[in-house]
């Protein structure tokens, strides 16, 4: 329904270049909106694209507006059977792979303790395990944010597997361990075995569970160590977390006005989302109306720049725009050699689709940004255009870069400093709710999604850290 909006607006926005105006700045506004995450990867960059590519690329009036439909629809349903059938059960799978990853840096970070060889890595890995975890059931959530009680079980027992790591990395940092320290670590390392067993082996689930129960009470007997006594009762609801993850039974909350609430995002005007939202629409609308009235040839060239370099902060978008302009000038070079030693069309298109092919590899974005610049250098001089082209690539790609550093940088002005301190704010007030929720099924209901919500903004807020240290940006 969502891409079928989009293409009516499509065909709307190019009735007349004030109308455009208009719909592009509602329409570019709700995809940024609804697309943009504060603790996980944003999904409107391929949705906007798609809206921009159809005004300024393919636009069509309304005699062809039928037809665009029909390519709309097969094309959503082809999308959604290669998911189906390549995607099917990802997260789960997720999931499950994330668990027996956890279990295994636990079982290493206990070896290398005992071995007296510490590697502090394992320590990082386990925190990044911790957030592919939070991430997998924060989307395997239902519209309603409902969490089933195996996933429940999995959030509990990789944040007692997160505290238990972060235990042996205080170990590692000692001189020598006593005596109870390596009882203790003996203790878990056989408490790991046993939930490998109790996962991945064709084993009687209860007697398992039952020799975890036992080696836990042996090592609360025998350690005296009040500090380590706090890590036998964290590894003591190891059992009552195994019992959620094998509970069928749910108290769902999944009612027909939960799921229609929590389909749409709520507008925040108090938000970072709101205000880069805001500076999309307008600044890509009013570039598309300028485009549009004075029929700028290749305009399409300073839009596309635009989408890729506003970031929702402002030192993001100063480096992309550099790598942006980099990239350009890379790509022209490397067209400019390709295209004057093959001279034959057919070898060129295939040299082109091998090139955007290579792209969906390319992790440098000056080094994606330099074939996509040769692919549409490409396909405009297959197209008939000069060389003139070149000069309007690198041009339309600098004064594109130019609008987006000058709107983030005056129109509703954000900096990732801004950014970790609301969100810094934002993760108190939630932890402070935690401890006010009651026994209740609706607030158990609210308890996991803020337990999700805040091990995502953990994450972001420790890698914000770590860079910030080395001096890189995020």
């Amino acid at each position: 329904m969502f891409t079928l909006v989009l293409g009516i607006g499509a065909s709307v926005a190019t009735i007349h270049p004030m109308v455009g105006l208009i719909i592009n700045v509602a329409i570019i506004f709700c995809i940024v909106y609804q697309g943009m995450h504060n603790y996980k990867m944003p999904i409107y960059f391929p949705f906007l694209l798609t809206y921009i590519f159809m005004i300024m690329s393919a636009p069509t009036d309304f005699k062809g507006l039928p037809l665009r439909m029909g390519s709309i629809v097969i094309g959503c349903l082809y999308i959604a059977l290669i998911q189906l059938v390549f995607n099917r059960n990802r997260l789960n799978k997720t999931i499950l792979g994330t668990r027996k990853a956890m279990i295994a840096n636990i079982a290493r970070q206990v070896d290398s303790l005992l071995e007296n060889d510490y590697k502090p890595t394992l320590n990082i890995e386990m925190d990044a395990l911790v957030d592919t975890m939070a991430k997998a059931i924060y989307d395997t959530r239902l519209k309603s944010k409902h969490i089933t009680s195996a996933n429940k079980g999995n959030l509990e027992l990789a944040m007692a597997k997160q505290q238990l790591g972060r235990v042996l990395h205080n170990f590692s940092e000692k001189e020598a361990l006593t005596e109870e320290e390596k009882e203790l670590l003996v203790g878990i390392r056989e408490i790991t075995h046993l939930l490998d067993e109790y996962f991945y082996s064709d084993v009687e689930k209860n007697k398992t569970q039952q020799k975890i129960d036992e080696v836990i009470q042996k090592l609360n007997v025998k350690i005296s160590d009040k500090r380590i006594k706090e890590v036998v009762q964290t590894l003591k609801s190891f059992p009552d977390y195994l019992e959620m993850i094998e509970d069928k039974k749910e108290h769902v909350l999944n009612t027909q006005k939960l799921t229609l609430k929590n389909g749409l995002k709520r507008i925040d005007r108090d938000t970072a989302t709101f205000k880069f939202a805001i500076k999309m629409a307008l600044a890509i609308s009013l570039v598309i109306f300028l485009v549009d009235s004075f029929q700028i040839t290749y305009g399409r060239w300073i839009v596309f720049p635009m989408i890729a370099i506003i970031q929702p902060h402002y030192d993001g978008t100063v480096k992309k725009a550099i790598d942006r302009i980099i990239g350009t000038v890379i790509g022209i070079v490397l067209f400019t050699i390709l295209f004057s030693i093959v001279k034959d069309n057919s070898v060129r298109m295939n040299l082109v689709i091998l090139l955007a092919y290579i792209n969906l590899f390319m992790k440098k974005y000056h080094i994606s940004t330099s074939l996509v610049a040769v692919s549409a250098l490409g396909g405009a001089t297959m197209g008939g255009a000069g060389i003139e082209i070149l000069a309007f690539r690198i041009l339309f790609t600098i004064i594109g870069c130019a609008i987006a550093l000058i709107i983030n940088r005056y129109i509703l002005y954000y900096t990732l400093e801004d950014f970790m301190k609301d969100l810094a704010m934002e993760y108190t007030k939630d932890v402070k709710e935690l401890k006010l929720l009651n026994h209740t099924i609706q607030d158990e209901y609210k308890k996991y999604n803020i337990i999700l919500k805040a091990k995502l903004m953990e994450y972001k807020i420790n890698q914000y850290r770590r860079l910030n240290q080395d001096n890189i940006s995020l």
